[in-house]
């Protein structure tokens, strides 16, 4: 049967009211060690070893105004990106100092990426020289866009210091960073890490196996810290 005209113009007015998903084009393979997303100035450069398990997303790193082949050392406003890799859709942005091409990389800055296995969370690791300045979850919907994220470094810091200072040691002198081979991001949103608490180029160190639960599959995402035990001391 044949559809009233009112409702053939009704069909294509909500049609066009949904735009198309832009992105800066597909992640594709190239010369260099991971795929480039898009090209020249504002294309990004998938960042090693942080694909999904699924291989639809990842974490990629641009300038917004250059192409990534010619970016070293002396730029600023670098982005890293949540990105899907089939169109290059930006699903979240953050700052970063990170960089890699041949011949030339981010001296002591890495970004690093611990999925779930069912590909739907991950958490960004930005590590400076001696600290890890984010943490930062990202929960994706099953449509494949961005459904939540939260900050999760400032609870661990807090939580860690805090407990230094019932060893009586002073927060202040410690640096925290996450030790990424020794974290793990489960499917339900609860992410086990090790922080190490330190004070830089001297011998004391405390290590904290820290457990935190993220929820808010529908809504805001909310986490709260559910163990914090130290496993080590010097």
């Amino acid at each position: 049967m044949r559809a009233p005209a009112a409702m053939l113009a009704i069909a294509v007015l909500l049609g066009a009211a949904v735009p198309a998903r832009a992105g800066l084009g597909p992640c594709k393979a190239d010369a260099q060690r991971t795929p480039l997303c898009g090209s020249g100035k504002g294309a990004a450069r998938v960042v090693e070893k942080t694909i999904s398990p699924d291989g639809k997303f990842a974490l990629a790193w641009r300038h917004p105004d250059k192409d990534p082949d010619s970016v070293d050392d002396s730029d600023s406003d670098l982005e890293l990106l949540l990105i899907h890799m089939a169109d290059g859709a930006v699903l979240a942005k953050a700052d970063t100092e990170y960089f890699r091409n041949p011949g030339q990389y981010a001296n002591r800055r890495a970004e690093s990426a611990l999925w779930s296995t069912d590909s739907h969370m991950v958490v960004r690791l930005y590590d400076l020289r001696y600290v890890t300045d984010a943490v930062t979850l990202y929960r994706i919907g099953a449509d494949g866009t961005l459904a939540g994220q939260i900050e999760l470094d400032p609870m661990i810091e807090q939580a860690v210091h805090a407990r230094l200072n019932k060893i009586r040691r002073n927060p202040e002198d410690y640096g925290v960073t996450i030790n990424f081979f020794r974290s793990r991001l489960g499917n339900d949103g609860t992410l086990t890490c090790e922080a190490i608490a330190f004070i830089v180029k001297k011998d004391p160190e405390v290590d904290y196996r820290v457990t935190i639960k993220v929820t808010g599959a529908t809504g805001p995402l909310r986490a709260r810290i559910v163990s914090l035990r130290q496993t080590h001391a010097q």
